[in-house]
């Protein structure tokens, strides 16, 4: 999955998902699902243990990410999967050849070169369309740090609609 990375480019968890759950035969809907038998929960385990080694994301937005976990479950899963590394044969081969495959260039999903900073430089302020380095969604912000969606990021901004004076009973 590093294989031909360039510079700047950034895998996502939904690609580390797909890639596992070709890997493993299961579907990315169980990867995420509740369901815990091993043979799902094994494939799982693995995604979240790339997804915490290959991306620069929290445990709580990996966590997030796979069905709306506890960050205490990446920690195990990591914690799970590098004990079976020298242990589990199907496990070590499984996380050697999806580190070692090449990243799918054609699906926009998987690899992305991040966004420049400012498009003209001419309005600092105003909105632009970002896309998540972690789910892949695509948001508005004006602050060219923000890399992370408001559901990956963990935080919920409020946006309050600014009142005219009439609507706040004052007199024009």
């Amino acid at each position: 999955m590093t294989g031909d990375l360039e510079p700047g480019e950034i895998i996502r968890i939904a690609a580390i998902k797909a890639r596992v759950a070709g890997r493993f035969a299961v579907s990315v809907g169980e990867i995420d699902g509740r369901r815990r038998p091993r043979s799902i929960v094994r494939p799982r385990q693995v995604a979240m243990y790339l997804a915490r080694k290959l991306t620069p994301c929290s445990l709580s937005v990996i966590a997030a990410a796979f069905g709306d976990r506890h960050h205490t479950t990446v920690i195990n899963a990591v914690r799970r999967v590098e004990g079976l590394l020298g242990h589990d044969t199907d496990i070590t081969d499984a996380v050697r050849d999806l580190l070692s495959a090449p990243p799918p260039t054609a699906d926009p999903v998987a690899v992305e070169i991040p966004v420049a900073a400012a498009d003209d430089g001419n309005d600092r302020n105003s909105p632009k369309a970002r896309t998540c380095l972690c789910c892949g969604e695509t948001f508005m912000s004006s602050h060219a740090g923000n890399r992370l969606c408001r559901h990956c990021s963990g935080r919920r901004k409020r946006f309050s609609r600014i009142k005219s004076p009439t609507q706040e009973g004052h007199a024009a």
